[in-house]
């Protein structure tokens, strides 16, 4: 399970499909959302919470990756 801490709206136009990862950064990682995207900014992955661009190195997120699919 991967807990999502500081998240916010980081665009209110459609960017892609929806779970689509956008841009992985030191802000943190964007998602692709209805209507937007969220900057997702530190993410908890085993019990550690962490700044989302490691969290995303350490579960294999790449831009392009779509969430929620398996």
């Amino acid at each position: 399970m991967v807990r999502l801490y500081g998240s916010r709206i980081a665009s209110q136009h459609d960017r892609g499909p929806v779970g689509t990862v956008l841009a992985i950064g030191e802000a943190g990682i964007e998602v692709a959302a209805a209507g937007g995207s969220v900057l997702l900014a530190r993410l908890g992955v085993g019990g550690k919470k962490l700044p989302a661009a490691e969290a995303a190195g350490l579960l294999g997120l790449t831009v392009g990756t779509r969430l929620g699919t398996g």
